[in-house]
């Protein structure tokens, strides 16, 4: 009778123990894709390139005057931050912003591109544009231009994408603004970075940056597509200050 009793109790306790563990491997799949959906919405500060301006600043020229307000309205949203100026001027600036209509294989899905040119670390010169084409192809609002035209303008002074879509350096950013990560990664950059004068033995490199349309209401998540769009590198002959 005793046995029988100990047995009982033994076979209770086990199946105690079982569904106890059950439980916990249970509880921690159901953790899973909380946790990894909350890391597809986190935004890391946003990837600085290894070039930049001496300073904070830089005069730009709008040559377009079908996109004038759209630029105004991306240079005011930087320059609200304090981590970088743009300066309009009518000629010899450092950066040239405009646009294009076209709606041909090679640029359908295109928003917009940059090209910037350096040498060493030291960001020479670039010219940004929006494709009209494009933009009303999409249905992009005023708003959404805008965005665009800021994420135009950061490749302009350095900054490359960033894989979070809460920051408006995202790949294929539409809904997003200048957002913190944003400032702070030129803040950091610029306020830390040592200016290094290389124009004596460094080549011109030209990058261009070419950024992709997204479809209303349909964002990727930051793991189902490439964190960078596609970026050409030309490196120039010439070097900076020949001779």
């Amino acid at each position: 009778m005793l046995k029988a009793k100990i047995i009982a109790v033994f076979k209770a306790l086990s199946m105690a123990v079982v569904l106890a563990a059950l439980t916990a491997m249970l509880s921690m799949v159901s953790c899973v894709p909380k946790q990894i959906a909350s890391a597809h919405s986190v935004s890391h500060m946003t990837p600085f390139s290894a070039y930049r301006y001496q300073a904070p600043v830089a005069t730009i020229q709008l040559t377009d005057s079908r996109t004038n307000n759209l630029w105004k309205a991306a240079i005011k949203a930087w320059n609200r931050t304090h981590a970088f100026t743009f300066k309009i001027v009518n000629s010899n600036a450092q950066i040239k912003a405009d646009s294009f209509s076209s709606l041909n294989d090679e640029y359908r899905n295109t928003t917009g591109i940059t090209y910037t040119r350096y040498s060493g670390n030291q960001l020479l010169s670039a010219k940004t544009q929006l494709n009209r084409g494009s933009l009303a192809l999409y249905h992009y609002n005023i708003n959404e231009q805008t965005n665009v035209a800021e994420h135009e303008l950061g490749h302009t002074i350095g900054l490359l994408h960033n894989p979070g879509e809460d920051s408006v350096m995202y790949y294929r950013d539409r809904y997003v603004a200048v957002q913190p990560v944003d400032i702070a990664a030129v803040k950091k950059d610029y306020g830390t970075t040592t200016f290094e004068d290389t124009f004596n033995d460094a080549p011109i490199i030209s990058h261009t940056f070419i950024d992709p349309v997204t479809i209303r209401d349909l964002v990727p998540l930051a793991d189902q597509a490439p964190a960078f769009s596609p970026v050409r590198t030309l490196v120039e002959a010439t070097k900076a200050n020949p001779g």
